[in-house]
């Protein structure tokens, strides 16, 4: 990829830009459970994962856009914890456990609840900013996992 002069001096694009994750992303379950498994790779502490997404963020060069190429701030209110309730055992850090720290099963259909979508969305959107390579192959499925078609042996 060529730079602008700005850009090389920069060390990267002005204008990189990364879309936030949408309803109808949250709703295929392939992709909720590639974000899950991925989560689940990273090896993060339940209670380290609002710093992480906040570093994440911190650290991006570009800009988040949303389905209309608008540029938007993302809203990390949702991942944050409550006042005095910074303990492993709070609603926030089973949450993440649950959702980033455990691998979904094979047979088990992911789903996003209501009351989740806003951190899902947060962790969702994260993730392929800071992991962009490993995100585009997030909804590939393999054609034949390399077995030997049935009926030849």
């Amino acid at each position: 990829m060529l730079l602008c002069q700005t850009c090389q001096f920069l060390s990267y694009c002005r204008k990189l830009t990364c879309p936030i994750v949408t309803d109808q992303e949250m709703s295929n379950e392939l992709f909720i459970r590639s974000i899950r498994q991925h989560a689940y790779q990273l090896r993060i502490p339940s209670r380290r994962w609002p710093d992480v997404l906040g570093d994440w963020l911190r650290d991006y060069p570009g800009r988040f856009v949303d389905a209309l190429g608008q540029v938007q701030e993302l809203d990390l209110s949702s991942i944050e914890y409550p006042d005095g309730l910074e303990t492993e055992d709070s609603p926030h850090a089973r949450w993440f456990h649950d959702f980033c720290n455990t691998p979904c099963l094979q047979g088990v259909r992911p789903f996003v609840r209501k009351d989740a979508r806003e951190r899902v969305r947060t962790v969702a959107t994260l993730m392929p900013a800071t992991f962009p390579v490993r995100a585009s192959t997030w909804l590939v499925v393999p054609a034949n996992d390399n077995e030997t078609p049935k009926g030849e042996n």
